[in-house]
């Protein structure tokens, strides 16, 4: 980070994709259909995000601004300073030096419309509907190098008294010093999450059928 920071330190943003990867298996994994909406706006296919200034939006608030592109639609604003809003307040106000951010098929592929368009039908906003959240029993199939990581995170996620199924070939003795990455971090603490460590190799049969949790020493 500190290389990239010299060689280029205006436009170079440090990016460590396996972290990223491991959470969006996660997230991907708890919410069925994420996959595909990641696909759409991050792949080459589809729509892409873009930043464009538009002087003429300026003195604009967001809700104004909304209606504004007839092949794009507005998610979010860059100041001038750097700072991003994503869905911003209606009352937000375009100032000099924002850009945009909009969801379009390409950077060339939407401009501003001359305003005149009309709102036939205005629609109340669905209220948030939220289940009963449950207790889960999870497994995770392999190891990461950032599986203390995804451990922690999934952590936030679920109710008080789930379990997390660890099954993989890495003794249990070992799996505590690779969580604490050999010192670089701290010893994982999870306040909603039991871990039950499973030795064995998740694509064989045999050790899916005598499949059992032991303690840190490898002991059931």
């Amino acid at each position: 980070q500190e290389l990239f920071a010299l060689v280029a330190p205006d436009f170079a943003e440090v990016v460590v994709t396996h972290d990223i990867i491991g959470r969006l298996m996660l997230q991907c994994a708890r919410c069925p259909g994420l996959a595909c909406v990641l696909e759409e706006m991050m792949g080459f296919e589809g729509s892409e995000f873009y930043f464009e200034e538009w002087p003429e939006l300026v003195c604009k608030s967001f809700y104004e601004i909304t209606c504004r592109f007839d092949d794009a639609v507005p998610i979010g604003i860059k100041t001038s300073t750097g700072e991003v809003f994503i869905n911003p307040e209606n009352d937000h106000i375009i100032k000099e030096g924002d850009k945009i951010l909009v969801l379009a098929e390409d950077n060339d592929s939407y401009e501003v419309n001359d305003g005149s368009y009309k709102i036939h039908r205005i629609n109340k906003v669905p209220e948030i509907f939220e289940t009963e959240q449950k207790v889960e029993k999870i497994m995770f199939c392999g190891w990461r190098r950032d599986m203390a990581d995804m451990i922690a995170q999934l952590d936030e996620y679920v109710q008080e008294g789930s379990e997390l199924w660890l099954f993989n070939s890495v003794p249990a003795p070992k799996r505590a010093e690779l969580l604490k990455d050999t010192g670089n971090k701290e010893e994982l603490i999870t306040n909603n999450l039991t871990i039950c460590n499973v030795v064995g190799n998740p694509i064989i049969r045999r050790d899916l059928n005598r499949m059992h949790a032991v303690d840190d020493s490898g002991k059931p």
